[in-house]
């Protein structure tokens, strides 16, 4: 995947990539979450590239080799929605579907919630919508983080002994292949991944699902450990035009995999409710 850059008003440097295969055709976006390089969504533009126009982007800093003095601010939920929207003004996006994955569907959701002329159809799949105040929202990885990245936020050094006390789980391996080992490859890059954390759970993405108007595809795995399914039933229950497709077999990454059963799902989803174009 060819990576691109564009700069923000403030500076801020944003890697994304973007396949494109005619005006006439829908735009789809896919909202990473945080801290994944655009090659994570490779299998995601393999599914819709040719018939969709398809866009990605690597979320803001967290993942910059430069010693920035940045603060918390810097990763506020707002920053993350202004970062699209230059997306998509350099583009010449008019409407888009935004197809949101992990914390990618909080920011989908504040996203939709602030610019709704711009979207057209939104796609929620595990989202983690941080839910602390309902233990049935709740799994133990929420929970670990949300004890965790307080800590590692402070300094790097502090990221660095939370680093060294983070039990990894047995898919290494594949996590090395999708790219979700990244964020925890240096003090540096883990210090500002819980530092956007922190600035992620301020939201209050309830509330922000009660003022969507728009279609609302909400995906869940029965296997997931990271983001549960009660958390997007949860969301369910507060938007006001939405759909729920639970895939009883799949784990929190089945989006991110070459032949994702989501994301054959997806695809026929899209094409049934007959976008211009979609052949």
């Amino acid at each position: 995947m060819r990576v691109n850059k564009v700069n923000t008003d403030s500076g801020v440097e944003l890697h994304f990539s973007v396949e494109k295969c005619g005006i006439e055709r829908p735009w789809l976006v896919f909202v990473l979450p945080f801290g994944l390089e655009v090659s994570s969504a490779a299998a995601f533009f393999t599914a819709f590239q040719g018939q969709f126009n398809v866009l990605t982007w690597q979320c803001r800093l967290i993942l910059s080799d430069e010693e920035l003095k940045q603060g918390q601010d810097s990763f506020s939920i707002s920053q993350h929605v202004n970062d699209l929207n230059v997306l998509l003004n350099d583009q010449g996006v008019e409407r888009v579907i935004l197809v949101g994955y992990c914390s990618g569907a909080g920011v989908s959701l504040a996203y939709a919630a602030a610019h709704k002329d711009m979207i057209s159809q939104l796609v929620l799949i595990n989202g983690d919508y941080v839910i602390l105040d309902e233990a049935d929202c709740v799994t133990q990885h929420g929970k670990d983080v949300d004890s965790l990245f307080p800590l590692a936020a402070m300094d790097q050094k502090k990221s660095a002994f939370v680093l060294d006390r983070i039990n990894q789980s047995d898919d290494d391996g594949e996590r090395a292949r999708l790219g979700l080992n990244k964020p925890f490859s240096s003090p540096l890059y883990f210090q500002r991944y819980a530092m956007n954390y922190l600035s992620y759970r301020e939201a209050n993405f309830k509330e922000l699902a009660k003022s969507i108007e728009h279609p609302v595809l909400v995906i869940a795995s029965g296997m997931d450990k990271q983001a549960n399914v009660t958390s997007s039933k949860r969301i369910v229950e507060c938007l006001q035009n939405a759909e729920f497709y639970l895939d009883a077999n799949a784990d929190h990454y089945e989006p991110l995999r070459e032949g994702s059963h989501i994301l054959a799902y997806l695809y026929d989803y899209l094409s049934r409710i007959n976008y211009d174009g979609i052949g």
